[in-house]
């Protein structure tokens, strides 16, 4: 209908407008998802002045309320505005008509007003709305739908003084896609509005899952039902849009086929609808910003070159235009899916040269602004190579130094090789990031062609990239050829030669190189030169300030005290390291993940399985997405182990076949040789001696080979091998010889599992008192710093010396003899021994459960726990739980009073 002024509305013009859809309740959809938990919102507040109901449109904010009326049967006055609506004698003129379309005593006592030839004011308007209301004997509900399109300051003023003087039975509903320019903080304080925001009016998963199985009739699998709530993002509107394009033809085929439909069925709404009914300012700087993933407003007036770039986000945000906050304060935005890929769409088809200038523009700002993912990724869609390619060689030594190796290797893999060719710089920072792999021959490879091509590929370096191309020449020149070739025949000389070739503005390198020098000290054993080099080391690491070069530095570190028989020290190193990381803000960044492999190490040694455990998952996931070859072998060869120790042969198995797998991918004949001799230990484990006959006969280990680490993990397994086979004598010989060059270099971890073989071995040659004295000198050594595992592996060979120990009680570390007792006994961690009778002293609680007990006894909270026990909070929430099954306990009260009843601290 027509609208007129008032000096034409008639009596036969009041009736037309009562029956007009403006002021009629839209006719309710016969396929609407009940929002039950908002419709109890809106029911539980029916009763206050003011609902409002917002949302970006298409949102169903209109069927939501339409349903609410329908529940619970409300008497509604409805009217629908559009943009005429913003005459003030119109809006009051139509607002009167819907109140007296629902009460005839309404109608009788507004008919008057409407047939006046005189124009309706806000001040008559607000008097006499109160009047009509004071003696009603029923709540009416007015609402007022889409009333975003009312601009008017009159029209929102009057309504204000209204909604102050409304009488009880009256009740205004307001729905709108923007924020209503209505004071509603005092309606907030006071109780007296119900609001749903445009947050709470999105499709929960839940719901859009009913939506599409019940109201569309659609099924979906998995996968595409993940897209399709990724993609509409609770939007009701692009769901149905996604519905009617199935009504219309057709089936999903596959997931492609799914976006593609709601992407054709979304698009020509979104831009139409939507962006292009913005003004002009505003339009324009949608369509530039909505090309980009997420966006600041430093960003959006590089791309824009807008200076009011605040007030166009406050304007979207007020008028809930699909954007969309990423962070609490404001920080970053960026527009619902669907609007985004419409607008990338459109401009990509009518501009692509500005598509391409807006990612340049935001490339080099994320670039100059610390944020590489993103810088990245606008310059692959720029399209702009060269950009890409000059980004990625300034970007990789931080994506290296950062330990973000993948992202480092992903990047240059998407790069055309037409481009990554004629960049040398590129070439070897892809050797740098590979280099974990031990993949070297591959890595080799590069290289050479790299130098077969002279100086004419480094001519495009200036400055600081070409010192960096110089200095990376040097570090593979004698790194890649000499040492990792194999590291047992270093050219140590030529090494810390090649530390002088570093450039002074590049020290890293030279760190890199000493490292090199230590572990080659390392692994021949030479621990005193290793330790040695790692000091010299420590100085340059202050130089460069490398947090990446200092976590290398730090598990080089942690592995020579160890093997040094200096756990504590070793742990004292790791917990060192890690607060240096909180210093630097690390804390939460993958860096923290390298040190896990270390201290999985320790707590292994300790006899706490559980908590290595958790360290190894941590280690073994973040190794395979690295590709550290080394850190994969080593993860897997410890999980096998721990899946031995607790019985479970399956996984034992499998742990042994990846870590064989690894090794024998990297090429390295060393890494492989480690494995053999681990597997060949895991073996004996499983009593599989006819595989370790097939090994020793294939080793033929003499002990006049070279001396290294590999060397005594392979003569501790033909120790064992010997003691198992009966061979006493042959056992003896080689583990005298192998102590006697051990102690030269000071490995007393190793010495420990040499004393544990060699006093079982003596026992077995009946000599006791030797084996018993060999022992004690064994037991001392482990508990001064807290060796379990070793002597709980021995623990079939030595516990018969141990139980000797025990009866004479001469031992002056009693207390701890018991201790290893019960865990030997028990071939599981966990039970512990009573000094008399060795019976449990708890109920099976581990070394470490006890310790996070005796915290939660003295009045400790789970984080102030996994502060104190260097482990991660999710490790002490499992231990507590456990806790609490063994003491048969529901709460920490009760964990205490369990742990004083059964005197679990005192002294025994």
């Amino acid at each position: 209908m027509k609208k007129t002024t008032a000096s034409g509305l008639t009596k036969t013009t009041l009736n037309n407008m009562f029956i007009s859809t403006k002021l009629c309740i839209p006719p309710m959809k016969a396929q609407l998802l009940p929002r039950e938990s908002l419709l109890e919102r809106l029911s539980r507040g029916r009763d206050r002045r003011l609902i409002v109901v917002s949302g970006m449109a298409g949102s169903g904010k209109t069927s939501l309320v339409c349903q609410w009326i329908a529940r619970d049967d409300l008497t509604v006055a409805w009217y629908s505005l559009d943009q005429t609506d913003n005459d003030g004698d119109l809006f009051f003129r139509y607002f009167l008509t819907a109140l007296a379309g629902v009460d005839e005593r309404l109608a009788r006592m507004i008919e008057p007003f409407l047939q006046s030839h005189k124009v309706i004011s806000g001040t008559e308007f607000v008097p006499l709305a109160v009047r009509l209301f004071v003696d009603l004997d029923r709540d009416i509900h007015v609402v007022l739908d889409d009333y975003h399109l009312v601009q008017s300051p009159e029209i929102h003023r009057v309504l204000t003084s209204l909604l102050e003087y409304m009488p009880p039975r009256m009740h205004l509903v307001i729905v709108s896609r923007y924020t209503i320019p209505i004071p509603m903080g005092h309606f907030r304080i006071r109780n007296q509005m119900v609001e749903i925001a445009p947050s709470d009016i999105y499709f929960t998963e839940a719901e859009t899952e009913r939506f599409v199985k019940e109201i569309m009739q659609v099924a979906l699998s998995h996968d595409e039902m993940r897209e399709l709530r990724r993609h509409t993002e609770g939007w009701v509107g692009g769901l149905q849009l996604f519905g009617l394009s199935l009504k219309s033809g057709g089936t999903v085929v596959n997931k492609n086929d799914m976006l593609g439909r709601l992407g054709q069925e979304t698009t020509a709404y979104l831009i139409e609808e939507i962006v292009n009914a913005q003004p002009e300012k505003v339009k324009n700087f949608i369509y530039d910003t909505a090309l980009l993933e997420r966006f600041s407003d430093e960003l959006c007036e590089e791309v824009t070159g807008l200076s009011d770039v605040a007030e166009i986000l406050d304007h979207l945000h007020r008028n809930n235009l699909y954007l969309i906050a990423l962070d609490v304060k404001g920080t970053w935005y960026r527009y619902h899916h669907l609007l985004s890929e419409a607008v990338r769409k459109s401009v990509r088809t009518a501009s692509p040269a500005t598509f391409r200038e807006v990612q340049r523009k935001a490339a080099r700002w994320f670039a100059n602004n610390g944020y590489l993912e993103d810088a990245l990724r606008h310059a692959f869609v720029s399209g702009d190579k060269e950009l890409t390619a000059d980004l990625l060689e300034d970007s990789l030594p931080l994506f290296y130094e950062y330990y973000d190796v993948p992202s480092g290797v992903r990047w240059i893999a998407k790069l055309p090789r037409s481009v990554l060719i004629k960049r040398a710089l590129l070439r070897l920072h892809e050797c740098l990031l590979k280099i974990d792999s031990l993949h070297f021959s591959a890595l080799e490879e590069i290289f050479r062609e790299i130098e077969a091509e002279g100086e004419d590929i480094f001519k495009r370096y200036h400055g600081f990239k070409k010192m960096l191309c110089d200095d990376l020449v040097t570090y593979f020149r004698y790194v890649l050829r000499y040492f990792l070739r194999d590291p047992a025949h270093a050219d140590v000389e030529r090494l810390n030669e090649a530390v002088g070739l570093i450039s002074r503005g590049n020290r890293v390198f030279a760190v890199y190189i000493k490292l090199a020098v230590a572990w080659s000290h390392f692994i021949m054993g030479d621990l005193a030169l290793a330790g040695e080099t790692l000091e010299e080391t420590s100085g340059l690491l202050l130089t460069c300030e490398s947090v990446w070069a200092r976590m290398l530095w730090t598990r080089l570190a942690t592995d020579v005290e160890r093997y040094r028989g200096r756990l504590i020290r070793s742990e004292a190193v790791l917990r060192e390291s890690s607060e240096f990381l909180d210093e630097k803000g690390f804390s939460e960044s993958p860096m923290r993940f390298i040190l896990s492999m270390s201290w999985a190490r320790i707590f292994y040694l300790r006899n706490d399985l559980d908590t290595a455990l958790s360290h190894l998952a941590i280690a073994l996931d973040y190794a395979e997405q690295m590709k550290m070859a080394s850190d994969i072998v080593q993860a897997n060869g410890l999980l096998a182990f721990i899946y031995l120790a607790q019985g479970d042969e399956e996984r034992t198995q499998l742990c042994t076949r990846k870590m064989e797998l690894a090794a024998r991918a990297t090429g390295s004949r060393n890494m492989v040789a480690v494995v053999e001799a681990m597997v060949a230990r895991i073996a004996m484990g499983r009593g599989n001696l006819d595989f370790v006959d097939t090994w020793v006969e294939g080793r033929r280990l003499s002990m006049d080979d070279p001396f290294s680490i590999l060397f005594v993990m392979e003569c501790l397994d033909y120790c064992e091998y010997y003691y198992r086979r009966g061979r006493h004598q042959e056992g003896r010989a080689m583990l005298e010889q192998l102590r006697e060059r051990c102690t030269a270099r000071g490995m007393w971890e190793q010495i420990l599992d040499i004393d544990l073989l060699y006093s079982a071995t003596l026992y077995a040659l009946s000599e006791r008192d030797k084996a018993h004295r060999t022992m004690q000198r064994a037991l001392v050594f482990s508990e001064a710093e807290g060796y379990v595992r070793p002597l709980v592996e021995r623990g079939t060979f030595i516990l018969p010396i141990l139980k000797d120990l025990a009866a004479r009680k001469s031992h002056r570390a009693v207390p701890w003899l018991y201790h290893i007792i019960g865990q030997c006994r028990s071939g599981r961690e966990g039970v512990h021994a009573t000094i008399s009778g060795m019976k449990k002293r708890h109920p099976d609680l581990t070394h470490r459960e006890m310790e996070i007990l005796k915290l939660i006894t003295v009045g400790y909270q789970n984080k102030e726990i996994a502060d104190r026990t260097c482990v991660s909070l999710d490790t002490i929430k499992t231990h507590t739980k456990h806790i609490f099954q063994k003491l048969d306990v529901k709460t920490r009260i009760q964990a205490i009073r369990r742990a004083e009843d059964l005197k679990l601290f005192k002294t025994t």
